[in-house]
């Protein structure tokens, strides 16, 4: 492996500086950082010789487990500073596992433009959340309801499978919108984050053992090279964003983080029209 990471030196700096943002703005935002891991790793990957079916699929597997880390690093200081909803993530947790599970089964009859095509759309519907000012409100009080408590969550776990995410892009805004504190969204985000990335990346590397074409140095679709190098530059920057989170306005930040998810959406597209859809 160490010949691996000699000869991509270029690859091995890229991957450090994505886990340097992603690691920050995971902790800033309350998110794991997949929608800025994903598409430099499914690039990383197409770039060392795969096809895309198994740079998606890999890309989506290594994601889920550097997110471990990130959430991990930042759910502890998010547990100090109190900003975790433990009702809720009693309630969500068991939910986004189910929904990941099914969703990595799923994988397995999806081709691989879909799930481009899901990434694509993701990365849209989250930038322009980014970009709003002021967060949609729906309601004032969180619904005693199954839809809000078990369906929602469900369909979040599968549609994070799908794109690599952890799904905070998606569990925070919903809590914002009925009436969650923001920095306990934040938080209760982050920790429940933790639901979908370690079923997730488990369930990859056990549908992806013994499958042909992967890269070397791979447990099922997980690629350990990229962890090597972004799992430690994560552990650090995370709990810096979590820690400036408390004490900054994010407005401006959100809006050019949105800029980037448009811009990283409209790759994914390019790369979705040329998979030959």
């Amino acid at each position: 492996m160490l010949d691996l990471l000699l000869n991509n030196l270029d690859i091995v700096l890229i991957l450090a500086v994505t886990a340097m943002f992603a690691g920050f703005i995971g902790g800033l935002l309350g998110i794991g950082g997949g929608l800025i891991t994903v598409p430099i790793l499914f690039d990383t990957f197409t770039m060392l010789g795969v096809s895309n079916e198994i740079a998606i699929k890999q890309a989506l597997a290594t994601s889920l487990t550097l997110i471990i880390i990130v959430n991990i690093s930042s759910a502890r200081k998010h547990f100090h500073y109190k900003n975790i909803d433990t009702s809720l993530a009693s309630l969500w947790g068991p939910a986004l596992v189910l929904g990941v599970i099914i969703g990595i089964f799923l994988t397995n009859i999806i081709a691989e433009q879909v799930l481009i095509f899901c990434f694509t759309i993701l990365a849209i519907v989250a930038g322009i959340n980014f970009w709003r000012t002021e967060p949609m409100i729906i309601s004032d009080t969180q619904p005693d309801n199954i839809i809000y408590k078990r369906i929602a969550p469900f369909f979040i776990g599968c549609i994070s499978s799908w794109t690599g995410i952890a799904g905070g892009v998606m569990m925070t805004p919903t809590q914002i919108a009925f009436g969650q504190n923001v920095k306990l969204a934040i938080g209760t985000s982050s920790f429940l984050g933790i639901f979908v990335s370690i079923p997730g990346s488990i369930f990859y590397i056990l549908f992806g053992i013994g499958r042909s074409g992967l890269l070397p140095y791979s447990i099922g679709y997980v690629f350990i090279l990229p962890l090597i190098v972004m799992v430690p530059v994560s552990m650090i920057v995370a709990p810096l964003g979590v820690k400036l989170s408390r004490k900054v306005s994010v407005p401006m930040l959100r809006r050019i983080f949105a800029v980037f998810l448009f811009s990283i959406a409209v790759k994914m597209l390019i790369s979705y029209i040329t998979a030959g859809v």
